[in-house]
């Protein structure tokens, strides 16, 4: 049976999530069942960010740590402290916690934690007795301290398609969302006005809201994932259509991550709309002056055909497209003004994307 029984650090309070400047209260607690030579008993708080992940080769992988928090507090030592009797044994601490570390988070590639550790130390040629014990860290920033935080942000683009041989026309766009940032539990109030000039019908708007985490080492690497979305209507041929909608914030990590330089996160509006007879777009993001705002631009880039050895049998295939069905002899591999067609003379059905960035979210 060991001398030791029960070693726990325990937390004073409901939860185990603190504030940035708050005071840290708690006991470490033991059991002593017979005589034990200790040299100390302390406890340790650390905190640290480690971002791991594949590098380009298998073998290699990528890894950075910083470390924001490393603190110990002496409870009882053998030299200056009364000798330590049988039974229940419990040292109370407090420890003010600093206010440039950045909060809590965990990542597919990186993570920021806090740990405190209850240590008795041992003679030489004994291991330790510890016991670890998670906590988290919250600091927040006052969003009424950024400047022109509460107006609202527009933006909207024009942007001519070509469809049909040499046809073009024009669709644009305007998105309003009703201020710059917002705290979890806000809701994010977007408006949104669809035009469409062309002779063909848009559908499938997708508005989500995205959070994009990013781990650095000497490289990096990008983490996206949806938070929320919602949807609007379709828009008919020289038709315009104008859609509001909502989304409330829910709990998730604050932006940028401050004092953090391994890991950052955004947040951002993503809308997506569906046109039966364009081809595929790429995304090119435009900044306003670094600040909140992303706006949406489109750029035609070409559906790249190839036809199968046995025309008889096989299909017309692109990099991530499809199209299942016959090709006669008589089909080639078109190209007509940076586009091609299939046999039917139609466009693949493809996605075009309009992108709206980046506004902060607090906690």
């Amino acid at each position: 049976m060991s001398v030791v029984e029960g070693l726990n650090l325990v937390f004073f309070g409901d939860d185990h999530v603190y504030r940035v400047g708050e005071t840290l209260s708690g006991a470490v607690q033991f059991r002593l069942s017979g005589p034990r030579n200790f040299k100390a008993v302390e406890v340790n708080f650390n905190g640290d960010c480690r971002v791991h992940f594949p590098g380009e080769k298998q073998q290699n992988r990528q890894h950075a740590s910083e470390q924001y928090l490393k603190h110990t507090i002496i409870l009882w030592k053998e030299d200056i402290s009364p000798p330590l009797s049988h039974g229940d044994q419990t040292f109370q601490f407090q420890f003010t916690l600093p206010v440039n570390i950045p909060s809590s988070f965990e990542g597919l590639y990186g993570k920021v934690r806090y740990k405190a550790k209850a240590v008795l130390q041992t003679s030489w040629y004994r291991l330790n007795i510890t016991f670890k014990k998670n906590f988290s860290i919250l600091n927040t920033l006052n969003m009424n301290e950024l400047p022109n935080i509460h107006m609202p942000l527009t933006a909207s683009k024009e942007k001519k398609v070509f469809y049909e041989l040499f046809r073009r026309d024009l669709v644009s766009l305007c998105v309003t969302i009703n201020q710059g940032g917002f705290v979890v539990g806000e809701p994010i109030h977007i408006t949104i006005k669809l035009s469409n000039d062309c002779d063909c019908e848009l559908n499938g708007t997708v508005c989500r809201l995205m959070q994009k985490t990013i781990f650095r080492t000497s490289c990096e690497r990008h983490e996206k994932l949806t938070i929320a979305e919602v949807r609007g209507n379709r828009v008919g041929p020289k038709q315009q259509d104008q859609w509001q909608s909502m989304i409330v914030v829910p709990q998730i990590p604050e932006s940028n991550l401050r004092f953090c330089r391994l890991i950052d996160v955004e947040y951002y509006l993503k809308n997506y709309h569906n046109h039966g007879k364009m081809s595929a777009h790429r995304i090119l993001a435009l900044t306003r002056n670094d600040t909140c705002f992303f706006i949406f631009l489109y750029t035609l880039s070409r559906l790249v055909w190839e036809l199968t050895h046995n025309a008889q049998q096989g299909g017309m295939r692109q990099e991530g497209w499809e199209w299942e069905g016959q090709i006669s002899g008589e089909q080639r591999h078109s190209e007509i003004c940076g586009r091609e067609r299939d046999g039917t003379g139609n466009m693949g059905n493809a996605r075009w994307t309009l992108l709206v960035q980046y506004f902060p979210i607090y906690t």
